[in-house]
């Protein structure tokens, strides 16, 4: 079988990042006083939720009967919440883990740069260049002192070339490449700054994404308990997120509020907090 052929239980499913992008504005509003810190696995919790969700919806009609204020918004989004915490997730790992190739640039730049640096020196021996063109040299430890270097000895090698060309391996499209090289990597230096902010605020995010799909699952969780308390069998109808936590006839699991400006981490964070059984 083709493995680019339509499988039409696939082909029935929505992206993460559309229910993501559809609920960002609400995301976005939620209160930072308002925001719990993410202390579950993402994963197991999406899964959960995700093959849950279609038996819960059996029960809307009844709640919406028996329980006359209960938030049947929050509930309708149970799904939409949980493919945009998987979104939101995905978001975070990536913007922590993001791979920008500055190794591979400088270690291509330090080569060129000794390269360039020797023979430089060499027309410098020779009396073919002056010294004082290569005083300024920052040195080869660091990104930013290899582009600044490379920089330095393209253009005095630019400069100086109808002096130069003949008497040394340098060649022009050398000094072009050295001086795009430098710019690639200060480039890449500067993106790398700015990497911190923008990991803090994919944190932000899934916390937030986070806090509303507890409230919304927990809302229902409560409901279907009180509903199914004769017969017993709420937890395998609204399983809890936290594994190794049985359900709703025991102290309830809450997370504790996201500390501002939260540092990245992994997929979980380490604890479980305790937390009060509503979510207001």
């Amino acid at each position: 079988m083709d493995l680019l052929e339509a499988n039409p239980n696939v082909d029935g499913e929505t992206l993460f990042e559309a229910s993501y992008q559809r609920l960002l504005p609400e995301f976005q509003a939620l209160p930072p006083d308002k925001t719990l810190r993410l202390n579950l696995e993402v994963t197991p919790a999406v899964s959960k939720v995700l093959g849950v969700v279609a038996g819960l919806r059996k029960y809307r009609d009844e709640i919406s009967r028996r329980l006359v204020d209960f938030d049947l918004v929050r509930f309708d989004k149970v799904e939409d919440y949980a493919k945009a915490l998987a979104h939101a997730n995905t978001v975070c790992v990536t913007a922590v883990r993001r791979e920008d190739g500055l190794r591979a640039l400088y270690d291509e730049g330090l080569r060129l740069r000794e390269t360039l640096h020797s023979d430089v020196r060499a027309l410098v021996a020779r009396g073919l260049l002056d010294a004082v063109t290569i005083k300024n040299l920052a040195g080869p430890n660091g990104h930013k002192n290899v582009a600044v270097d490379l920089q330095i000895l393209a253009q005095v090698a630019k400069d100086n070339f109808s002096e130069i060309e003949g008497n040394c391996a340098i060649q022009r499209s050398e000094i072009e490449h050295a001086q795009k090289l430098a710019s690639r990597i200060l480039r890449v230096v500067g993106g790398r700054a700015q990497n911190p902010a923008r990991a803090a605020e994919a944190v932000d995010l899934r916390n937030r994404v986070f806090t509303l799909l507890l409230r919304a699952y927990e809302d229902a969780r409560r409901a279907i308990i009180y509903l199914r308390w004769d017969d017993g069998d709420a937890d395998s109808i609204a399983p809890s997120l936290y594994k190794g936590r049985n359900g709703g006839r025991k102290k309830a699991i809450v997370a504790e509020p996201a500390a501002p400006n939260a540092a990245p981490d992994n997929e979980t964070n380490a604890s479980v907090e305790t937390l009060g059984p509503f979510l207001q």
